[in-house]
């Protein structure tokens, strides 16, 4: 985002970072610094986005922006860089760390993702009601509640973050990515 003439990745002016000071860290591969910079970066464009959005029971965009949360975790997790493939990463994501939902994992891409982010709509309904506390498959319809993805979504970047402090082949293919985005494409 452009603030006063600079790009920030995220942020304000107060307490933003610059693209340039990203790159840079990239760069000296600083790991302590870049997975803060991600978290917080992740938290703000998702997690804290989508609790204001459900707050206000906005549960379209919502929708939309935890199914591209799942997608940039999943991008990062299987070093999709060149976006070949996206289906089989995300499902190989999905299965791995939405346990609960694991069987679903063709179906939510399908279903959830694709029909809302390509055709404005989802054949996997959504919700807030609480008599619905996670996912429910009777009446032979698939409706999740956003409120339980949402936490979902915390406990496994939560789970993700961590495995990246301690796996260096994970990371690796973390780190890489970052550096396809912030570095490589530069130009764009």
């Amino acid at each position: 985002m452009n603030i006063d003439g600079k790009i920030y990745i995220y942020g304000s002016v107060e307490n933003g970072i610059k693209l340039i000071d990203y790159v840079e860290i990239l760069k000296g591969e600083n790991k302590r610094e870049i997975l803060k910079i991600f978290k917080k970066k992740y938290e703000n464009d998702f997690i804290k986005s989508v609790r204001i959005l459900l707050k206000h029971k906005s549960q379209y965009p919502a929708a939309i922006l935890l199914s591209s949360g799942i997608d940039v975790l999943a991008k990062h997790y299987t070093e999709n860089i060149s976006g070949d493939d996206i289906r089989k990463k995300y499902i190989k994501f999905f299965k791995e760390y939405f346990k609960d939902l694991e069987e679903f994992g063709t179906d939510f891409y399908y279903k959830f993702r694709c029909s809302l982010v390509h055709s404005n709509s989802s054949v996997i309904d959504f919700t807030l009601d609480k008599e619905i506390s996670k996912f429910d498959t009777q009446h032979d319809r698939k409706v999740i509640n956003l409120n339980w993805l949402l936490g979902e979504l915390q406990k496994i970047f939560n789970q993700y973050m961590k495995e990246l402090e301690s796996d260096d082949d994970l990371y690796g293919k973390f780190i890489n990515v970052e550096k396809a985005l912030y570095i490589d494409n530069q130009n764009l």
